[in-house]
């Protein structure tokens, strides 16, 4: 699961009954990490109230040919059947699926989303076609690929992100902020497109911004100011434990990670963030396995709720359950009672 070198002990789990909806994770083990279906649910059954959570895709099971649109699809089937069998199971249901598609394949990208419905089974929550290029000598470790340059300006993708909007699905962002700009951009070409931007618009720590922290975050601020006035991009509060973003907050690994300590690294952007955008425009998604690094599932969701703990009650339930079910399409779950492990057990 990726558990950090330094693991504290499980604790107590802060406002057990508040409801969690996880807007991202991961499952598979494309990443390098093996967390499948019983790790994600164990995980989730750690103490908080986590009734349902959003896929993301991975590049778990996609067809080697690199110049197929679909060759997605397999993973969106696989991530269907889990999904299906977190409903037999009890527990945190997979509600949806962020699924690929190529959309440099332009107008032709429309026919493979009409396929990712139907191979998704109802789960297809929205597309996600990761853009994000460092212009620097290399890309922070573990993510895929390094996207072409202006990717989103390129016409024929444009048409592609046209096929994703039209069908009313959400269009999930992987960049670097120094592309936030061309998130801006394709928001003003595309006003009724609903974008939800990956681990808050991803502030670049590595390659080019290596030891570069204050000019990071005075570009990825200045960023944000212009994408708030866009009323259809929203952000997801998630990441924060991954290597790459750490590097803003504590640099040294070994250093304990309780929810006290995160937190108070967190809390100045975070709530930046939130102050900015809203709590209607602002959900919380892990990014687990890849989270786990730096803490526990259980510790990084206790950390972000006292984060957010001066929140109205009408907004803690936006934040960490509304909103990621309003613009992923989500119904509400069955869920009588969510399985929580005793505090203290590992």
């Amino acid at each position: 699961m990726g558990m950090p070198a330094t693991v504290e002990p499980l604790e107590n789990t802060l406002e057990p009954d508040l409801e969690i909806v996880d807007a991202h994770h991961h499952l598979g083990d494309a990443q390098g990490i093996p967390y499948f279906l019983d790790e994600f649910l164990s995980d989730t059954a750690s103490g908080h109230n986590v009734t349902q959570s959003v896929f993301a895709e991975a590049g778990w099971g996609w067809t080697q040919d690199e110049l197929d649109p679909a060759r997605g699809l397999p993973e969106i089937e696989r991530v269907a059947g889990l999904a299906r069998e977190s409903e037999r199971r009890g527990g945190t249901r997979i509600g949806g699926i962020l699924g690929f598609v190529d959309l440099r394949s332009g107008r032709r990208a429309g026919k493979v989303i009409e396929r990712a419905i139907d191979v998704a089974d109802g789960y297809l929550a929205g597309i996600r076609h990761v853009t994000a290029r460092d212009s620097g000598p290399s890309a922070p470790p573990g993510l895929r690929g390094n996207s072409p340059p202006f990717l989103m300006r390129d016409p024929e993708w444009r048409a592609g992100f046209r096929e994703v909007v039209d069908r009313g699905l959400p269009f999930d962002a992987l960049v670097f902020h120094p592309q936030l700009e061309e998130v801006a951009e394709l928001a003003t070409a595309f006003p009724d497109a609903v974008i939800v931007l990956d681990h808050m618009g991803f502030p670049l720590t590595t390659g080019s911004y290596a030891g570069r922290p204050e000019q990071t975050l005075l570009e990825w601020r200045s960023a944000h100011e212009v994408l708030a006035r866009h009323p259809g991009i929203n952000v997801k509060i998630g990441a924060l434990g991954t290597p790459v973003l750490r590097q803003l907050f504590h640099p040294d690994p070994t250093v304990p990670a309780t929810s006290e300590a995160l937190a108070e690294e967190w809390r100045p952007l975070v709530r930046w963030l939130l102050d900015l955008y809203g709590a209607d425009r602002c959900l919380v998604g892990s990014n687990f396995p890849s989270s786990g690094v730096t803490c526990r599932y259980h510790t990084m969701l206790n950390a972000i709720k006292r984060v957010f703990s001066d929140l109205s009650p009408s907004e803690k339930q936006q934040v960490f359950a509304g909103t990621a079910r309003r613009l992923f399409g989500l119904g509400v779950p069955n869920i009588d009672v969510v399985p929580q492990r005793r505090e203290g057990e590992d």
